[in-house]
Formats: C-alpha cells, structure tokens, sequence
C-alpha cells in the first residue's frame, strides 16, 4: 500500500534558506511504499522567495508551490497553512520551516511514529554558527526534553511548527485549522486543539529526526521570539507555568542566599554541576558534538537571559512576525 505524505512549508522572506531547506526534504531516504509531496506556500514575500519556489517546482517533481492569498479570517502563517492543507492528497501532514535543514532520515522516522499516534513532534535546534547560538542550541534542547519526560505522563504542552505531523484523519477530525482566530503560535493551538478532541501524541527526542533551523542573531530578536512564543505558553496549566518560573528564579536566588550565608554555596554549585550533567547527556542522546564551555556557563547564562525577558515584558511590547503585528493573546 503506498503511503502519501504532504509536506506543508510556509515561506515568506527565505530566498536565503528555501533552496537548502527543500533539496534536505527532496533528499530523503524513504521506504519504497512512501511517496512524498512537497507544498510551498508563498506568505506575500517581497524577495526572491517566489522565483526560488518555482525554480524548485520545476526542477522537482516532488515539489508544488503557491502565491496565497489573503483571507479575512486568517492572517500570515496559519493563513498559509490553512491554504496548503486544502490541498492536500494522501494520509499524512508534515510540517516544516523554509529556514530549517532536515536528517534525510526525518520524514521515514516521523511517518514510523505517526503510525503509532495521530500527532508527533520531532526535535529542532538552531545551528551552531554564534556564541548566541550555542546558547540557544541547549536552551531548546532542555525545553524539548522536558516535553519529552512530560509527554511520558501523557502532559502534552505543546508542539513545535517547524518539526511536526499529523495524520490526515486526526486534521480532519478536528477541523483542520477551521475556526481558529488569527494567531502567532498557530502549532500552540493545533496541537491543543487535538488534545482537548482526546486525541494521543508523542514527543521524539532523538537524532534521527534531528533539523537544524537559524537561531535568532541578537538578545532583542531573542526577547521578541520568546514574547511571541509565550502566548502559547502563558495558556498551559498554571501549574507548568509556576515550575517554569522557579526553574528561572532557582539561580539568582541561591547565589543571593549564598552571599548572605556560605554554606550555602555547596548547594549552588552542585546544581550547577547537575545541570551541567544533564546539557551533556542531552547532547550525547542527540548524537552531536558536545559543547562543553557552552554546558558549563548554560544555566548562569539562562537566568540572566530569562529575567531579562521579565523586564522585557513588563513594557508590553507588540508581537511581531516577520513584519506582521499580532494582538496580544
């Protein structure tokens, strides 16, 4: 029996990265009864985005490409993908990101999990090209991981738009993306939108379904990124929310308390210690090359960078996509 599996990649702005991105998914190593579509959507791009996609179109027949239209119920991204989803034939939806490069083992791997469970999640890490970039190679690496030990107890929170998939029978069951509002975070309210139908996930976190995406190249993209993002997560339970927070608040508050009483600092630096065990297994699980510095100064670093994201959010900033503004969530 042939397996089809739509490849749903929304582009707007990457003629930079949307050939690399597409010759990593044309390149696959796949089972002899998959067959895979590639769908680009065109998001308004006012480069070479559009030229690059129909370059690509005609160069491989796995490839189709589409300027999308406006619509007057969804914006940017989610309108895109909205699009893309019409347009699907066959049983399966990956979702991937036109600045992220996929292992040519990704779409086997997803499709192998997905036959296990209706909604799966890969693993994605920015590559290793700055200082900034290191750091944030981990901080996504712990924030996956976590998902992964939660996803254990059967907590999901929430998926990640740029490594993701869903059977085709699971979209549909729940509308697709039908009925929901303009949105920044719309992999946030899919994947809840399929939890709150009863339906089950899993969280991979392993090599094999591996991408490597651009991290953001300075401390104020970081700070808009991670606002954008916390409209989705500021809708998880309360509870995930208060761990997240004294995870932040942990660091900055034994190194105060060992200021004030020393013995303390034993307590301090074996958790640094401990979290600095814990970057390097993560890493090795991955099968990449460990980062030893970057593990060691990881949690200090986290703090700093995650309280001033508190500062940050106290001035109210717009949420901004890609040139896009979005209501606050």
């Amino acid at each position: 029996m042939t397996i089809k599996v739509n490849i749903l990649l929304a582009a707007r702005n990457e003629e930079k990265y949307l050939k690399k991105c597409v010759e990593s998914l044309v390149h696959q190593k796949l089972d002899e009864d998959i067959v895979v579509k590639i769908l680009i959507g065109n998001d308004q791009s006012e480069d070479n985005t559009l030229k690059i996609a129909e370059n690509l179109k005609h160069r491989y027949e796995e490839v189709d490409c589409y300027t999308v239209p406006n619509h007057k119920d969804y914006k940017g991204k989610l309108n895109v993908l909205h699009f893309l989803s019409q347009k699907v034939e066959g049983q399966y939806l990956l979702f991937a990101d036109a600045d992220t490069i996929y292992p040519n083992s990704w779409v086997n791997f997803m499709l192998k999990s997905l036959q296990k469970s209706d909604f799966v999640t890969g693993v994605t890490i920015p590559k290793r090209n700055s200082f900034l970039d290191r750091w944030q190679r981990l901080e996504w690496m712990q924030a996956l991981k976590n998902l992964q030990m939660l996803s254990v107890f059967n907590i999901g929170v929430t998926a990640m738009g740029n490594n993701m998939g869903i059977s085709k029978a699971a979209f549909d069951a729940i509308g697709g993306y039908n009925n929901i509002k303009t949105t920044a975070v719309e992999d946030f309210v899919l994947f809840n939108k399929h939890l709150k139908s009863g339906g089950d996930f899993i969280q991979l976190f392993q090599y094999e379904v591996l991408a490597e995406t651009e991290g953001v190249d300075s401390i104020l993209l970081w700070l808009k990124q991670r606002n954008r993002w916390f409209q989705g997560g500021k809708k998880t339970h309360p509870l995930l929310i208060f761990l997240n927070y004294i995870n932040i608040l942990t660091l900055p508050f034994l190194v105060f308390f060992s200021l004030l009483c020393p013995q303390i600092w034993s307590v301090t630096v074996s958790i640094l210690l401990l979290k600095f065990l814990m970057m390097v297994i993560f890493q090795y699980q991955l099968k990449i090359k460990i980062d030893w510095w970057m593990s060691l100064f990881y949690e200090p670093i986290y703090s700093f960078m995650y309280l001033r994201l508190f500062i940050y959010r106290f001035s109210s900033p717009a949420i901004d996509w890609k040139g896009r503004l979005y209501k606050s969530e």
